[in-house]
Order: structure tokens, then C-alpha cells, then sequence
């Protein structure tokens, strides 16, 4: 009698214990509100938009620009997440930073009418002076911060785990730069860089950011699980990340790396 209590004690805990969630963009709620599975760290449980009944694990950040977006995984911060023209993906769409200037120009006519009166005497002329002031507004004009060689700047985008939102000098080069390409995610795609110019681009960090000196490659899925920064998954004490992945961004086993000093690393809960 004993051992069947046990037994029946176990099942009804099984049951009510909610699973953890596979990762950003599982389903975690269904159309009745009642549990599925309960998110991971750095993802809170919320509506999808436009809602529809179900409920996703979802990034407590919002998405920057050109990163995926697709799968429920999170909002983006411009607010599209759209899939652009011979994409493969949905990802949030890029908002250029322009400057507007508007130049007013105003112009001063003077214009003077004679008039004779004649008397009884000589004839006598009077001068009036009349002003007339006109204002002219010129077109706004628009600036991007550009490389020298005038190819337009991307931002924000993420160089070795940090996301820079102006021209850098991360990497310990001597003249800011900026990266003229990004992946899906908003990466910098090694080889599409170039020195800012100084006459467009009027936010220019001087000071070198933190860099990773670990080849990591982000983001990279491990067990189901996207990450953008390196991870203790899978138990590990010193936190980690991959150093190879596939076509499809899984981490190819075997390779990987514990991160030094200056990488992202995963805020836990």
C-alpha cells in the first residue's frame, strides 16, 4: 500500500510541473492561457503581434536593426519585421540616421515712389519710401555618415559581440571606421569596412571598445537554444562559445572555446 502511494504521488508531480521552453520563440502559452513550458533566462513569456491567442518566449530586449527576426522571438525596436527583397529571412528593417538641415534666406526690397504736387510756387516732388521683406525657405538637406571612399556607414552593427551605433575604433585602429555590410543579424561581414569621414559622420566614438579575443561565432544554436553571447550551457563553469558552425548556425561539436576577457557573455537569472 505504501509503494503505491509513492507512485501515485510522483504522477500527479509530473503533471504539474511545467517543462522549460526549447528557447526564444517556443510556444508558452496556448489559446486557453494555460502553461506549456516556462521561458529561459533573458526571455519573458508574451503575446505575438498581432495576437492571436498564443503566447511566445520572447527576448526582453527589443531587436536592433538587420537582426532575425522571425519565429516570435522578440520585438524589433524600429518596429518592422520584414523580409526585404531576395532575403531567405525576416529580419528587422534598417533605419538610416540622417541629419536635416533648413536654411532660411531673407531678402529686403526697398522701393520708392515720387510724387509732384503743384501749388500756386514751384512745383513740388515727394518721396516715399516703401519696404517690402521677403523670406525664402530653402529644401532640407540630408546627411549620412559615410567612409571616405563615400560608401554609406551601417548601423548599428556588431563587431566581435558589441554593437556599435557610431563610427569606432575598436580592434586598435588608429582611425574610426564603420562596417558597410551586415549579416541577417546585423554582424559586421568581415571585409566591408572603411574610415569615417569627418564631414558626414558627426558621432564618432574615440575611445576602443571592449573586443572578444575569442573566435567566437555568433550567434550559433546549441541543443536547440540560440546564442548571442558566449553561454555556460550544457553545465560548463567558465562560460564558452562555438568556434565553427554549419550552413545553419548549429555549433559543430568539437569546436569551441572558453571566452577571455571582453566577450559578451549571457546575463543569468
Amino acid at each position: 500500500m505504501f509503494l503505491i502511494t509513492v507512485v501515485v504521488s510522483l504522477s500527479i508531480f509530473s503533471a504539474t510541473s511545467a517543462q522549460s521552453c526549447a528557447g526564444a520563440g517556443a510556444s508558452c502559452r496556448d489559446a486557453t492561457f494555460a502553461e506549456t513550458c516556462q521561458c529561459p533566462t533573458g526571455t519573458l513569456c508574451s503575446p505575438n503581434t498581432p495576437f492571436t491567442g498564443a503566447f511566445f518566449c520572447q527576448y526582453t530586449f527589443c531587436l536592433p536593426d538587420n537582426m532575425f527576426c522571425d519565429g516570435n522571438i522578440g520585438v524589433c525596436c524600429s518596429g518592422k519585421c520584414e523580409q526585404l527583397a531576395g532575403a531567405t529571412f525576416k529580419t528587422c528593417t534598417a533605419v538610416t540616421t540622417t541629419t536635416t538641415t533648413t536654411t532660411t534666406t531673407s531678402t529686403t526690397t526697398v522701393t520708392t515712389t515720387t510724387t509732384t504736387v503743384t501749388t500756386t510756387q514751384a512745383p513740388i516732388q515727394i518721396i516715399i519710401a516703401t519696404t517690402t521683406t521677403t523670406t525664402t525657405t530653402a529644401a532640407p538637406s540630408s546627411t549620412v555618415c559615410t567612409t571616405t571612399a563615400g560608401t554609406a556607414c551601417v548601423f548599428p552593427f556588431t563587431y566581435m559581440g558589441t554593437t556599435y551605433t557610431s563610427c569606432t575604433n575598436a580592434g586598435g585602429f588608429q582611425t574610426p571606421w564603420c562596417s558597410t555590410k551586415t549579416d541577417q543579424y546585423g554582424n559586421h561581414i568581415i571585409g566591408n569596412y572603411g574610415d569615417c569621414n569627418v564631414n558626414t559622420c558627426t558621432a564618432v566614438a574615440t575611445t576602443p571598445a571592449p573586443t572578444c579575443p575569442t573566435p567566437c561565432k555568433f550567434p550559433f544554436k546549441y541543443n536547440g537554444v540560440i546564442h548571442y553571447a558566449c553561454t555556460n550551457a550544457g553545465g560548463f563553469k567558465n562560460p564558452w562559445c562555438s568556434t565553427k558552425t554549419d550552413i545553419f548556425g548549429r555549433h559543430v561539436i568539437g569546436n569551441y572555446a572558453d571566452c577571455g576577457v571582453g566577450c559578451p557573455v549571457e546575463i543569468l537569472g
